[in-house]
């Protein structure tokens, strides 16, 4: 998980073309949302996309998978945390693309264009920076659905395979 100290990614995003940002660890996290370490002078750093068909009239959304926080619950597609790399530039869209290919199976052609389009500071006990992109796709939103839901099916298949097994604790 990358993390950063504010006054970084405030002079971040006041036209530097990278961002310095160092490793955190999810133990650290939830210490600070527990309350246990006070210091909020660091958050993580999560991702919000929106993801638009080619026509641009539909978005492409998710659900919660069940043992997550609000399980059923629409998400926008793809989301999650930016991961920390010593790679700088352009860390953030990187890890949209990223999220986009686990979480959708969205390859870069099937990217026409990929904007930021915002970013808001979360406050209370965990308290996080979150950047906010659009995502319009080239591909058919149809296809990417069924990319999805072929690699879920993959997925639970395989899982259920090693339920049980020291290979489930690593997925």
């Amino acid at each position: 998980i990358l993390g950063f100290q504010m006054n970084e990614l405030e002079k971040g995003l006041k036209g530097r073309r990278s961002i310095t940002g160092y490793k955190l660890d999810s133990f650290t996290l939830q210490a600070q949302a527990r309350g246990a370490i006070k210091d909020r002078s660091f958050s993580r750093t999560g991702l919000y996309c929106f993801t638009q068909s080619p026509d641009k009239e539909h978005l492409i959304m998710g659900r919660r998978a069940p043992g997550s926080n609000y399980t059923g619950k629409i998400i926008a597609s793809p989301v999650g945390h930016v991961t920390y790399t010593e790679d700088t530039e352009n860390i953030i869209t990187n890890a949209v693309i990223s999220e986009a290919t686990e979480e959708m199976g969205v390859t870069l052609e099937d990217i026409q264009t990929l904007s930021p389009i915002g970013f808001f500071q979360e406050e209370g006990n965990s308290p996080g920076n979150i950047f906010f992109y659009i995502m319009q796709l080239n591909t058919p939103a149809n296809e990417i659905v069924e990319r999805h839901t072929q690699a879920m099916r993959e997925y639970n298949q395989w899982k259920s395979e090693f339920k049980g097994d020291k290979v489930e604790k690593e997925i």
